[in-house]
């Protein structure tokens, strides 16, 4: 695919980079008034990060075992799967950078799911688009474990899948956030049987430490292993391989084509045997002497850079960390920036990459010269509000690299189409949502399209060599809270755990501007007074996402990681 380093940063970067960073050596954190309440974790030979430390704690052991990165990531993605369902799963959609050591390669992955063949505008003028299985999309996150595990994997389906089979066989507990999740959607779930067997408890909400099980998704996981373990003397290629047909080709995708026949669903067993996950370059960008990337189209990591080359023209730790002037600057800007989404990130296959035009320098300029430091500006663009995805940031000990985003999208109540999928216990993504009904979007909805995602998952190079692995969900908030983080550490010089717990910001369509309340009242009058319309939300809100990061130490090699308090977030380290 390609190396790193796509866009040089200039000498006076370079310089600004060693000051700011001081060879890359912010492990204290800095005077904010906002200290971490967690530490920073830190190891040597392996570290993962997820949104639930069982999770983390399958990926830490795959590593142990002598697994890489990208055996660790897809085993917790795996265990995610049982342990919090609502925001990823087999059936959902992903993108993935992975970072390989040996060769200093960094490939983007785009697993993103695909409207199926009958989806059109027409069919869906008038549908309901609250749930229902209508709304599936073919998925792709499996074809990306298959598609990482071939490339860049050194262990088999049984290795990876072995703890994700054993948590939804034996049981794991309700945890708080999985049942604020079920009861958010538990009045959708009634209106489905499978899906109220096996998230509610007699018709209603699960308490927390109830024990929740998924016999049907260890049944499917152990059709993957059954049809690799028959391949298994042709080589690991091979028997990965056909592991990864028996859910496109096979028996799993039979399951789910007769299912979807039954019930209303478009995807056929043609649909998902069509399907295949595409290597891409990853989107890459300079800010302050570092080499930023992320994922391309049609997925929102050039917009996250777009922003963070427009915030660059500013001297941000001038401006003080939460001030009204900072915030002004970072809400104009993500405004601008999500303006640009709609009308030019669509399915790489039918549109002409964006990256170019969005990140050239010239327009960059003329971009930031649009903002108005005294006065809001209402830029339209479009609005979604769910946030139901995860990220898994890996590094082992050999320096391989994972930052993996995936989703089941929710656009309305969490758990993708919160149809399950009969007896396969799978959710499907429910990527029509994440569409559009008007005629002359770039997202509209139309058969074979993939649909514009936000999903960015990002790895920060310095100097050449990976420096920080970091990612989030949040819907249309995660190209809005990476930078935040990334301009937390650079220019206010925290550790990446406070830079993960600092209050953050979200813009929406017009002049919506919400803030978590722990900045002071009297900057959100402030910014009221510019013309926000402004929202106080909880001080650790989930809108404003549940990120993690790993940054690695570019002079001793330890790894230093921080998880997000705001939902589930944890790291464990080697």
């Amino acid at each position: 695919m390609s190396t790193p380093v796509i866009r040089l940063p200039k000498p006076w970067q370079l310089l600004a980079a060693a000051l700011l960073l001081a060879a890359g050596r912010i492990a204290l954190g800095a005077d904010t008034g906002y200290p971490a309440h967690r530490p920073v974790v830190m190891g040597t030979q392996g570290m993962v990060a997820a949104n639930n430390p069982l999770a983390a704690e399958a990926g830490l052991d795959v590593l142990r075992r002598g697994g890489n990165a990208v055996d660790a990531a897809i085993a917790t993605a795996a265990v995610l799967n049982v342990v919090e369902p609502m925001m990823s799963g087999m059936a959902g959609s992903a993108f993935m950078l992975v970072y390989d050591s040996a060769s200093g390669r960094l490939d983007a992955l785009n697993a993103s799911d695909v409207a199926p063949a009958a989806a059109s505008l027409e069919r869906f003028e008038a549908a309901d688009m609250s749930s229902g299985l209508h709304l599936a999309t073919v998925p792709g996150s499996f074809d990306a474990w298959a598609e990482a595990l071939a490339r860049y994997g050194t262990m088999g389906w049984d290795n990876v899948l072995r703890p994700a089979i054993a948590y939804a066989e034996q049981g794991v507990p309700y945890t708080n956030f999985f049942v604020e999740q079920i009861g958010f959607a538990a009045d959708h779930f009634r209106k489905y049987p499978e899906s109220a067997r096996l998230f509610l408890r007699d018709g209603e909400v699960p308490r927390p430490g109830d024990i929740h099980r998924n016999p049907g998704l260890a049944r499917t996981m152990r059709a993957v292993v059954s049809a690799a373990d028959a391949r298994d003397e042709d080589g690991r290629g091979a028997a990965i391989r056909a592991g990864r047909d028996e859910f496109y080709k096979g028996s799993i995708a039979a399951a789910i084509a007769d299912f979807h026949a039954l019930h209303g669903g478009l995807t056929t067993r043609e649909d998902l045997a069509a399907y295949r996950a595409e290597w891409a370059d990853p989107a890459c960008s300079a800010y302050r002497g570092l080499n930023v990337c992320s994922a391309p189209p049609n997925t929102s990591g050039v917009v996250m850079l777009e922003a963070l080359e427009i915030l660059e023209g500013y001297d941000l730790g001038s401006l003080g960390y939460g001030s009204a002037d900072y915030l002004h600057v970072l809400a104009e800007t993500f405004k601008l920036v999500r303006a640009d989404r709609a009308a030019w990130i669509g399915d790489p296959r039918l549109y002409s990459d964006p990256r170019d035009r969005m990140l050239d320098e010239k327009y960059v300029a003329s971009q930031r010269a649009r903002i108005d430091m005294g006065a809001a500006k209402d830029v339209p663009g479009s609005q979604v509000e769910q946030a139901n995805t995860t990220h898994i940031s890996v590094v082992d000990g050999d320096g391989n690299v994972v930052s993996f985003t995936t989703t089941m999208g929710g656009g309305t109540a969490l758990f993708g189409t919160l149809v399950v999928l009969g007896d396969t216990g799978l959710v499907s993504v429910d990527g029509i949502n994440w569409m559009d009904r008007d005629p002359d979007s770039i997202n509209r909805i139309r058969g074979g399209v993939r649909p514009r995602w936000s999903m960015s998952p990002t790895i920060v190079f310095q100097g050449g060599k990976p420096w920080l692995a970091i990612g989030t969900p949040g819907g249309e908030g995660i190209w809005q809270t990476i930078p935040q983080a990334l301009v937390n550490i650079v220019d206010f010089r925290m550790n990446v755990q406070q830079a993960i717990e600092a209050p953050r910001i979200r813009t929406y369509a017009g002049l919506d501007l919400r803030v978590e309340s722990r900045i002071d009242a009297s900057v959100r009058q402030d910014l009221s007074e510019r013309g926000h319309r402004v929202t106080a939300l909880p001080a650790w809100s989930q809108e404003v996402g549940g990120m993690n990061a790993i940054m690695i130490d570019p002079e001793t090699g330890v790894l230093m990681g921080g998880a997000d308090p705001r939902r589930e977030g944890y790291v464990i380290a080697w």
